[in-house]
């Protein structure tokens, strides 16, 4: 876990997560060692942006590096909202993923990319209460966030303030794929 304040660094160890997905179905980020990791962190006026950058370089990724194995774990900070409002909003949120996914494999598809699910894993957590914010020192993801982590450790640290980030993120893939 990070220090109060801040932000996992390149080369801190990644927090180990238990998790309900936003469909309710529990997991964790331990045991998969052959992955890489992106832990996406954003909020509702931060996300469009964060998908913006990412649905680009996600496919360019894939289309790239169509053998790595890869878990992208999306955490949308809802720690704003009240408790009496999540019985409304977690049903609302699993269908906005559900049709984010289908347009997401539309749009792979359309580009002649074809996402293996053994090797493609995609994860959306609803972050009620903050908690995997401060797992990676964050004090909200008013600003979005990337981590990619390699066996466990912060290899890559993106920003909504990144310039060019998604070319950025691309190219630590490049090295990651091929660390000659």
């Amino acid at each position: 876990m990070a220090a109060p304040g801040k932000a996992l660094q390149v080369g801190d160890k990644v927090p180990v997560l238990r998790y309900q997905d936003v469909s309710g179905k529990p997991g964790t980020n331990t045991g998969r060692e052959d992955y890489i990791i992106v832990y996406s962190f954003a909020d509702r006026k931060s996300s469009k942006k964060l998908m913006d950058v990412m649905e680009e370089a996600q496919l360019e990724l894939v289309r790239a590096h169509p053998r790595l194995k890869l878990v992208f774990i999306n955490i949308a900070d809802l720690s704003a909202l009240p408790g009496a409002l999540r019985h409304l909003i977690g049903p609302v949120l699993e269908k906005m993923n559900d049709y984010a996914m289908k347009k997401m494999r539309r749009g792979y598809e359309k580009a002649g990319v074809n996402l293996d699910p053994r090797a493609v894993e995609l994860v959306f957590i609803p972050d009620w209460k903050g908690e995997f914010l401060r797992a990676f020192g964050l004090p909200d993801a008013r600003d979005f966030r990337v981590f990619v982590a390699v066996q466990g450790e912060i290899a890559g640290v993106f920003d909504s303030h990144t310039p060019r980030m998604g070319e950025k993120f691309c190219r630590l893939f490049d090295r990651l794929a091929d660390p000659k």
